[in-house]
């Protein structure tokens, strides 16, 4: 199974649950941050999200990102070959959305030199 196929599968399950919570396409749109016709759309297959999308996602659904991708380390490889494609704005969204893992979580941090520049000093 190819990495975004897991995902959507994933997507597909974590929709379920949320509904079977009570959730609707509405409260898991404002949750992530989007509009309710961007879900429906990702639910039903007809777009799929960005990456900062799925990083929406996963926090509206209340699932850290990494579970939207396969733990089928055979499958990794195809995962860290699309990261490999993102701009650094992506990869830093995707690695915000893992604060579990300390050290990802602080490779998101501005460096000393990008804070200077931020604050213009």
């Amino acid at each position: 199974m190819k990495p975004s196929e897991f995902a959507r599968k994933r997507l597909n399950e974590l929709w379920e649950a949320y509904k079977a919570n009570g959730g609707t396409q509405e409260t898991l749109a404002a949750a992530a941050g989007v509009k309710q016709p961007q879900v429906s759309m990702w639910l039903r297959s007809i777009s799929a999200p960005t990456v900062d999308s799925l990083a929406s996602l996963a926090k509206g659904f209340g699932v850290p990102l990494w579970s939207l991708f396969p733990p089928d380390k055979s499958l990794l490889g195809d995962a860290l070959t699309a990261l490999a494609k993102f701009d650094e704005h992506e990869l830093r969204t995707v690695l915000s959305y893992l604060p579990d893992v300390p050290e990802l979580a602080a490779a998101t941090r501005p460096s000393k030199s990008e804070k200077l520049i931020q604050d213009g000093s």
